[in-house]
């Protein structure tokens, strides 16, 4: 009967898990590229629902939601007494990460545009929007990706 020496034994078993564990290694994805492949979305491009009124408000509303940005564009309208702007907030979840407004639109229809940052993996879920005008602030609208 031949023995085995305990010595050899354990240096084959630890060459057999060594090896195994450099193929797993080779034949997995790179934990780096799999984060940026899940990270980065395509641009989406939203239509969202109008807000305010006829004589003061915002209208035709879009959202373009890319991996670490949102670009919203919209008409904002005035045509009363004093000024309105739009605000517009980035959000993630239910956080806001940015936020910007039109600056204010008096007597006319302005079309504007302005990027929202959201430096973080996966970007902006949604927009927060609502108009400002001296009879007071319209109700908030979200728009998702």
């Amino acid at each position: 009967m031949r023995t085995t020496t305990p010595g050899r034994f354990k240096a084959a078993a630890l060459f057999a898990a060594a090896t195994l564990a450099a193929l797993a290694a080779a034949t997995a994805p790179a934990p780096a590229m799999a984060e940026a492949t899940a990270a980065a979305p395509a641009a989406v491009r939203k239509a969202c629902p109008n807000v305010g009124g006829e004589k003061s408000g915002a209208k035709a509303i879009t959202a373009v939601f890319h991996n670490q940005s949102v670009t919203v564009t919209a008409t904002v309208s005035d045509h009363q007494t004093g000024s309105t702007r739009l605000h517009m907030k980035a959000l993630q979840g239910k956080n806001a990460v940015d936020y910007d407004d039109s600056g204010w639109v008096d007597d006319e229809d302005r079309r504007v545009s302005r990027t929202l940052s959201a430096a973080s993996p996966g970007g902006a879920s949604a927009i927060e929007y609502w108009t400002e005008s001296a009879y007071g602030t319209s109700g908030h609208r979200i728009c998702t990706r």
